[in-house]
């Protein structure tokens, strides 16, 4: 007897554990007629959600119920289950019949309080319609948005009860909506010299303006924009003890002043006796004495017989209005053809936050360089006066490394130019007065495509037209500013149309690594005076590159590929990144 019972246990303790270790594989719900396909593909239940508990068929049974609930069925009329067992029987299906029974609609909604905010629009929209917990909850966010648009960002809707009549429910809905977020300090940290006027101008905050989720997510970029600061965080905004509202904004500087040198060594090549020196030294003061103000020098060596030489300066928000000017003097030896001097003047004014609109004016002239016994022609000695307009539209989350936002700019001007000499190249009766026109758009998009991974397009079009166009009247092209993979300003021509596609690695800060390729139309038409043949060409480049953020600025290494070439016929672009 005393066997036979131990056997009895043995047998109910294995039957128990085998029954225990079964697993519900899937969970399958059908209905009858009175639950809409629309619901039934929402009433999903994960066996994960029932593992834990020691009956998970009532736990999943618990679940659904709850999920028909927030879906208006508040009188099940029938809810019934089964098992469908896999073939070793360590697992099982659970498969449920519903019968939901009538789905409730929306009577009204009711206030209970008499801040609550008009519920007649809200009825209007859903007044008639079958309860969904998730549509109401939606519409509840709007109504939040709209309070916190009228200065209260610390609103709380709440559904208070619900109560049942027949097939349709009355729904009661409460607020708490807490102290009027009133900007009335703004506290700023990080700015060591950064002064205080400049970061306050910067956000066009309003007197007694309301603090919203949108207006924190927009002083981010106006921030930004600014240049002086690592990427900025949303602001955060509180009340103090004597309950005025107090909006926090947090800053880190960046390096502000850069000096920066490098120099290269060109070996002599074919029949050259030398070499020759290259190099790029860049100098520039981005926040002077703290006010925002700008200055800068950049000279390059480009070539054996080419070399630039530029200073700009800005002066921001003139007299406290949202103007900034600026100027500067450029200078560039072409070749053994021609000296370039240009003086340039703008004045943009900053519409909003997004659109600035600009005055541009410029003095240029042209000497060409004459060494030779027997003179011959390269350039006419030549002048020019420029007027024109540009319009800017910046939507980007930080205009040094994108991650979303668009850039589009437009510009148009017309230049006077009047033509001197040399006298023995200027024929009786010759024209000596042009008008030249300059029309160019640029467009550029960021998106995030994952995490910290971003895709970058942008798009060029350039033109220059009018009678008697010269070498010094083109845009150039190629190099590390544009089409990688050529020469610096390997080509020049009078129309250019241009894309370049990059996929960029955010690795931290505002450093990434990216592929890149780029591709490009130029057009120049035959000028027998200037002695400038036509020339018409599609061009591309692809190759890798790497974004540094360094002490000395905003670095670019890039290796770049023109179409045909090998891998050792790649070339090195390296440039410090111009933040004017």
């Amino acid at each position: 007897m005393r066997q036979l019972f131990i056997k009895n246990i043995l047998l109910i303790f294995f039957l128990f554990s085998s029954l225990c270790s079964q697993t519900i594989k899937e969970i399958i719900i059908s209905g009858d007629e009175n639950l809409p396909e629309s619901v039934l593909k929402q009433l999903t239940v994960k066996p994960s959600l029932t593992a834990s508990d020691s009956l998970p068929d009532k736990k999943a049974e618990k679940i659904i119920l709850n999920l028909l609930k927030d879906f208006g069925f508040f009188s099940i009329e029938e809810i019934s289950s089964k098992k469908e067992y896999s073939a070793d029987s360590a697992s099982y299906s659970l498969l449920f019949y519903i019968s939901p029974g009538k789905r409730s609609v929306i009577k009204e909604f009711i206030a209970t309080d008499t801040v609550v905010p008009d519920l007649a629009e809200l009825n209007d929209e859903l007044a008639g319609a079958p309860f969904d917990r998730m549509v109401i909850e939606d519409a509840i966010r709007k109504m939040l948005l709209e309070e916190e648009k009228k200065g209260f960002p610390f609103s709380a809707l709440f559904i208070r009860k619900i109560t049942y009549e027949s097939d349709s429910v009355s729904v009661y809905l409460g607020i708490s909506s807490g102290p009027k977020g009133i900007i009335k300090q703004i506290e700023i940290t990080g700015n060591d010299l950064t002064g205080r006027d400049v970061i306050i101008r910067e956000l066009r905050l309003g007197e007694g303006e309301s603090y919203s989720d949108e207006l924190a997510r927009k002083i981010p970029p106006r921030l930004n924009r600014l240049r002086l600061f690592e990427p900025v965080q949303p602001p955060a905004f509180y009340f103090n003890s004597k309950n005025e509202g107090v909006l926090s904004i947090a800053v880190t500087e960046r390096q502000f002043n850069n000096f920066d040198g490098i120099v290269g060594y060109m070996p002599p090549v074919g029949n050259e006796v030398r070499g020759y020196i290259t190099g790029l030294l860049t100098i520039s003061f981005r926040n002077i004495f703290g006010s925002g103000r700008m200055a800068g020098l950049r000279w390059q060596k480009i070539d054996r017989n080419s070399q630039e030489l530029e200073i700009k300066y800005t002066e921001p928000w003139l007299f406290d209005y949202p103007v900034n000017v600026s100027g500067g003097v450029f200078q560039r030896k072409q070749d053994t053809t021609y000296v370039q001097l240009k003086y340039d003047f703008s004045a943009e004014y900053m519409l909003n936050e997004n659109v600035t609109l600009s005055w541009i004016a410029g003095y240029e002239s042209i000497v060409p360089q004459i060494s030779d016994s027997v003179a011959r022609f390269t350039v006419y000695n030549s002048s020019y006066l420029t007027n024109g307009a540009e319009a800017e539209f910046d939507s980007r989350n930080d205009p040094i490394v994108p991650e979303t936002g668009i850039y589009m700019k437009a510009a148009f001007g017309l230049s006077g130019k009047k033509v001197t000499g040399p006298a023995q190249f200027i024929s009786p009766g010759q024209q000596t007065s042009f008008l030249l026109r300059r029309t160019s758009a640029h467009l550029h998009l960021y998106t995030t495509v994952f995490r910290r991974q971003v895709a970058a397009l942008r798009l060029k079009y350039q033109e220059v037209s009018g009678d008697n166009l010269e070498t010094n009247d083109f845009f150039r092209l190629g190099g590390n500013t544009d089409l990688r993979g050529y020469r610096e300003n390997q080509f020049f021509a009078q129309r250019i149309l241009m894309a370049n596609i990059e996929y960029r690695f955010l690795t931290g800060g505002r450093t990434f690594l990216y592929p890149f390729f780029d591709i490009a139309y130029y057009k120049r038409e035959q000028n027998v005076v200037s002695r400038i043949t036509a020339d018409e060409a599609v061009k591309s480049g692809y190759g890798a590159g790497v974004y540094l953020e360094t002490g000395a600025g905003m670095l670019r290494v890039e290796y770049g590929l023109a179409k045909g070439d090998s891998f050792s016929e790649g070339k090195i672009h390296f440039g410090i990144v111009s933040e004017f």
